[in-house]
């Protein structure tokens, strides 16, 4: 029993320092970088809510006096 506990206990910490390549890659990418340092699904979002922010700035009324 403590050979097998043992052996148990080595696997689990060969796992732990060994890892495995589906994590998480640490340091700069290896592809190519788009030149606006953004990838282009934040960009179209980011212009989607700047247009939505502009939408809502030009029904709001400019006069306290008329808001509810």
């Amino acid at each position: 029993m403590k050979r097998f506990g043992a052996l148990l206990i080595t696997a689990f910490m060969a796992s732990l320092f060994l890892g495995c390549d589906g994590g998480l890659q640490e340091g700069p990418p290896t592809g190519p970088l788009p030149e606006s340092g953004q990838p282009s699904g934040f960009r179209e979002m980011m212009e989607k809510q700047g247009k939505d922010m502009q939408t809502l700035k030009k029904g709001r009324p400019k006069d306290a006096s008329q808001r509810k």
